[in-house]
Parts: structure tokens; sequence; C-alpha cells
């Protein structure tokens, strides 16, 4: 269970809003936007890396929160610790670590952290015992039905050798059944605010999850960040070449309509036509987590020095820029992979199926998803071969 650092009602201080208006139409937040908000999370986690010789406190950004906290102090055991403060994605997550002796680590550890004066902390701190993995997968989930949380580790695990399985829980009702359904599979209550559904500028808890995953669990790891209505269609000695020549490999989607799913017990098998198109945004990844500086939920930061990290993003908007220019945009999209060591991956390579009806419809209020898609002729078959992978181990009913 994550050891979260909250500011104190008593102290009368909050998280201002990064941005004070939707991103879908550009119209004022309205209370039930604002309720959504993350005002007085200061840290989801504060945690020893595998090889407990790192300490780490991550959370959503301080914004205002920093003029009056900063400089933090901590102390380790009765040791101060010097602390690196970083944040990343225009102050949208924030990370704070030290170099500690793990050989000072022990079975439990006191932390002491002290906030600029306005306030301190002492926290009981448990040594990491993770084993190290070779590739784990990991998400963000809420109230998903058990069978498709099972169905989507059997298909990772058959298909791409997943060791282990890293579930950050934000808050379902069926938590309890899951632990004991889901054998074997490491359950992080991440129970935080999710965020403003409507304005990404104020939504940071998956981004949270993604990060605590690299650097909790990580450690030489490929790291698989797929959600659980995604499913991976690509060869797997091929993406093992990949994975052995970049350190991040990337795909675009197709989405599968609500077209077919039978009964109310539905899983992925029960699909069988996507979308013709692909859906162009939204791709996911899998790296290795040693190259990786900090993570989005559809893009890594890979180049820590800043001046490449320009280099590498000019790149790739020269790449968008040039899609009818065939000579250029091989040019611009082999230096940008290379710079960036992430494969951008072509339709023709690899892809993944985004599951509109595997959902349990949270956010209705703004998307249903769940309303059956009719009267339309642009979906096309799955692939045949990809379908009977999945059905043999998803279904159908």
């Amino acid at each position: 269970m994550p050891t979260s650092v909250l500011i104190p009602e008593s102290i009368g201080i909050e998280r201002e809003l990064r941005s004070n208006f939707r991103h879908v139409d550009g119209s004022p937040l309205d209370e039930t936007d604002l309720s959504q908000y993350d005002r007085y999370t200061l840290f989801y986690d504060v945690f020893f890396n595998i090889d407990n010789d790192r300490l780490y406190l991550l959370g959503p950004p301080l914004l205002n929160l920093g003029r009056q906290l900063l400089p933090l102090r901590a102390r380790l055991n009765g040791k101060d610790i010097d602390l690196s403060i970083k944040e990343f994605f225009k102050q949208s997550y924030f990370e704070v670590s030290g170099e500690v002796d793990p050989g000072s680590v022990g079975a439990i550890n006191r932390v002491e952290l002290d906030f600029n004066g306005v306030f301190d902390v002492a926290l009981d701190i448990e040594r990491n015992r993770q084993q190290r993995q070779t590739r784990i997968l990991s998400t963000l989930q809420k109230n998903n039905r058990s069978r498709w949380i099972k169905d989507w580790i059997r298909y990772y695990r058959e298909y791409f050798d997943i060791d282990a399985v890293v579930l950050y829980d934000n808050g379902s009702e069926n938590i309890e059944a899951l632990r004991k359904e889901l054998d074997g599979v490491i359950i992080e209550d991440w129970d935080y605010p999710y965020g403003i559904v409507r304005s990404h500028a104020n939504k940071f808890c998956q981004q949270g999850s993604l990060n605590h995953c690299r650097l909790k669990y990580g450690c030489g790891a490929e790291i698989f960040n797929f959600d659980i209505d995604e499913l991976l269609c690509v060869d797997a000695d091929w993406l093992d070449r990949q994975l052995q020549e970049f350190d991040v490999v990337s795909f675009d989607s197709y989405q599968v309509p609500l077209l077919d799913g039978g009964t109310n017990d539905y899983s992925f098998g029960d699909f069988s036509k996507r979308n013709r198109d692909s859906r162009g945004g939204a791709k996911k990844y899998i790296y290795r987590d040693s190259a990786v500086v900090a993570n989005k939920a559809h893009f890594v930061r890979t180049v820590e020095n800043e001046y490449l990290n320009k280099v590498q993003r000019q790149l790739l908007r020269l790449f968008r820029k040039m899609k009818d220019r065939a000579i250029l945009t091989s040019l611009a999209t082999f230096l940008a992979e290379r710079i960036s060591q992430t494969r951008q991956v072509r339709l023709s390579e690899g892809y993944f199926l985004h599951y509109v009806g595997i959902t349990t419809n949270w956010k209705g209020a703004y998307c249903d998803r769940l309303q059956e898609e009719t009267g339309r002729d642009d979906f096309v078959d799955i692939d045949p071969a990809c379908l009977r992978k999945i059905r043999n181990v998803c279904g159908p009913q």
C-alpha cells in the first residue's frame, strides 16, 4: 500500500488549478469538474527503488504550493538526505529523490520530511523487497469486471512473456474480489482523485502511477503500457528485435466498436470488427525503464539533455509535416527515431486494438462508450490471425 503525504487541513492551503478551462471546448470548469480535482495530495507514495539505494517521493505538480512548501528537507533514520527535485511535462508530474546507503536501509525505516517549516511529517517506509523482472504489464484501472482483467492478463502472458503485472487500482468497488481472483498480480491502492476528465491540464493521477511503476518495479525491465481495454497485435519475435534496438516502441491503434458483444458477459473474443481507419493519436508504448526520464500516458521522455530533447521534438514535428514527401519523411523518421531511441511502428508492422465495449463507462457523463454503434459502414474484419490469438485466450462465450 502506498505511503501518501497529504496537505494538513490545519494549514489552510491547497493546490490551485493549472487551467480554469476544459480542453474539449474551451468553456470554464463547472462544479462537477472542480469536484474531481486533486487539491491536497503532495505525494502519492514514498518508497525505495529495488536496489534500496535511492528514496523516491512522487506526486502531482506543486504549482502554487512550491512557494510555500519548498525547500523540502528529508532525513532517513536520523541522517540528512540530499534531495533532487524535478518537474516534467510543463508541471504535470513532480519527482523528488535522494541517494541513500543501501546498507542503512532496514526492514522498516523512519523518513522525516520538513516542508519549509510550514509542517513536518514522519513516515515508516518498508525496504523494497520486489524481485527484478524482465517484462512488466501495468495500468491504472477502476471497477473493471474481473473477467476482462483476467483475459487481458492471460493474453499478454501468453503472447508476450510477461513476468509481472502491476495493477494500480483507483478505488474499485470490487477490489477485495479482485485481490482474491488475481493470483500473482501486484495491486497498488491508487485511490487518489483521478483529475478533471474534461481538462487534460488538471489530470495527474495516471502519470503518477506510470512513473511509480517504472521507479519502484522497473530496474532493467521492459514495461508494457496498455490499458485493460487494449490488446497488442504484433509478431512477438519481431517485437523482440525492436526492443533490442530501441528504448521505446510506440504503437497506433484501431478502435473495436460495440457491435456484436452479444450477452452481458462479453469479453474481447466476442468482437470481430474494427474501424477501417486507425485512431492516429493516443499511442501506447513499451519501454526500457533505464532509458526513460519521465512517463505520460501516450509519450515518454527519453533524452534528459535539454538541447537534444529540443532537437528530438523538432524532428518529430518535421516528420508529421512531411507525410507526402517520401524521401524526406524517411530521413526525418530515421533521425528522430535514433535521437529519441523511439520506434514509431507502422500499422503494417503492428498496432493495438482499443475495445469500446470493455468499460464500466465511468466517463458516461461526457462520452457514452456503451451506446452500440449502428448504421455505419466503415467497419472491417479484425485480422483473422490476430482474432484467433485473442479467442484462444479470451473467449468468445
